[in-house]
């Protein structure tokens, strides 16, 4: 019998409390330029080009399933041979995610660079100058190339998770971001173009990425760094069938989450697509803030599983998510009543705020965060099909529900639209499927596969 106060449960509980501490001081630096950046771009960039660049963020967002799934399968796999104290089982890991992702990011960069040729970037966005439409084109290669060139790097982070040390990533992320809102500002000062904002905003975070992976690899685990004989066929078919799992899950959570802003340009206008920017980032702040708590739960539940804790990890599931659920309400209710002097404050001119929009997205902002909550448990059970299934439902039922309700309701609707998919597809059967899973667990007997 183990509960969360045992030895173990503790240094675990302190392990993710440190990394939860960390990540929150790092998405503060990079909430301060996801603020800043708009602050200071709108004053030269009209709603339409404001409107791109935020699509194109939306976007490159989106494309986190470029690493068909692999770097979420590692952190899985990777927490359990470093319970089990295997050096040679992490090491081919490692070695074989890095390589196949280096991979699928050299065919990703040269199929997307290529697309750009033949897609007309403008008539994506919907803008309306040809001008509008060339800028669109270099800043969508800009971000494209840095994306791709990140994607092995990223792999470094995920290590760093498995390890149940993201507190180290975090301190990197507060320096990319400190350098960022420099860069930043000068880029503002001089008025630059799409492709150099974004490039001073995603290029800081990949190059402190490779630093952090030099100190991961060079200095602290030197037995770690990636040698293409430690690559085994039999790892990385191991990660491709999980990751392939996340990978469609990825997609079906870009099609659920991330069309949004595609959705709202093609109805609304790229202007419309500022609005809904301004009414919902502080919410988007909140709730990455909670998934960085959160999320540290991963390996830690992974870890509790490899050792047979399940009590342990039946006990924090059911504390996550009540804490997820009052944290998620408390930040609603601060958010609701501030929204009609704070938006304007950050925007920086005049804003005509929707208090039922803010209504919607704080609807959304508690039923994301319980979601979270459950959905990091399942992913360290490997308890995928079950979300791919749900996941798959909600596409199913939301992106036709945004479009139809945009068209009537306008932003407010497209909300509403996800909000009540994500209840009647996702949230009802949680409360069927989680208790029997936790009976399950209390057993000792988990059910992977489901």
């Amino acid at each position: 019998m183990h509960s969360l106060s045992s030895k173990g449960g503790r240094d675990r509980l302190v392990r993710v409390a440190l990394s939860a501490g960390s990540q929150l001081v790092a998405k503060a630096s990079s909430a301060v330029l996801m603020l800043v950046s708009i602050r200071w771009a709108l004053p030269y960039l009209d709603e339409e080009r404001l409107g791109t660049w935020i699509s194109i963020t939306s976007l490159i967002v989106g494309l986190t399933w470029v690493d068909l799934g692999i770097g979420n399968a590692l952190i899985t796999h990777l927490a359990r041979a470093a319970a089990r104290d295997d050096r040679s089982d992490c090491r081919h890991l490692f070695s074989s995610a890095v390589f196949l992702l280096m991979g699928v990011a050299a065919v990703a960069l040269v199929v997307m660079v290529g697309m750009l040729f033949v897609v007309d970037v403008g008539w994506l966005l919907s803008l309306k100058s040809k001008v509008g439409s060339i800028e669109a084109r270099d800043a969508v290669m800009v971000a494209v190339i840095l994306f791709c060139l990140s994607v092995p790097v990223s792999l470094v982070e995920r290590a760093r998770l498995a390890f149940q040390e993201s507190h180290i990533t975090s301190w990197f992320m507060v320096g990319s971001g400190l350098i960022s809102v420099t860069l930043l500002a000068v880029a503002t000062h001089y008025r630059a173009p799409l492709p150099v904002l974004l490039a001073v905003v995603q290029g800081p975070p990949f190059f402190f990425a490779l630093i952090n992976g030099w100190i991961l690899l060079r200095r602290q685990r030197p037995w770690l760094k990636p040698a293409l004989k430690e690559f085994r066929w039999e790892y990385g078919s191991l990660m491709l069938r999980t990751g392939s799992v996340f990978l469609a899950l990825n997609l079906l959570q870009t099609a659920n989450y991330q069309l949004d802003s595609f959705i709202i340009g093609k109805l609304l206008g790229q202007s419309s697509v500022s609005q809904f920017s301004y009414h919902q980032r502080p919410f988007a702040i909140i709730q990455s803030i909670q998934l960085l708590c959160i999320v540290p739960l991963w390996p830690a539940y992974a870890e509790a599983i490899t050792l047979g804790e399940f009590q342990w990890v039946r006990r924090l599931l059911v504390s996550s998510v009540g804490i997820s659920c009052v944290v998620g309400m408390l930040s609603a209710a601060l958010l609701l009543p501030s929204g009609g002097w704070l938006i304007p404050l950050w925007v920086g001119k005049p804003v005509a705020v929707s208090v039922p929009l803010l209504w919607a997205l704080a609807t959304w902002n508690v039923l994301a965060s319980m979601g979270a909550a459950v959905a990091v448990f399942w992913n360290s059970l490997s308890l995928l099909r079950t979300q791919l299934l749900l996941s798959a439902l909600l596409a199913s039922v939301s992106v036709p529900a945004k479009w139809w309700l945009g068209q009537r309701f306008g932003l407010t609707g497209i909300v509403w639209a996800t909000n009540i998919s994500y209840v009647l597809v996702v949230a009802i059967p949680c409360l069927l499927i989680v208790p029997r899973q936790l009976a399950q667990l209390s057993r000792g007997h988990p059910s992977p596969t489901g």
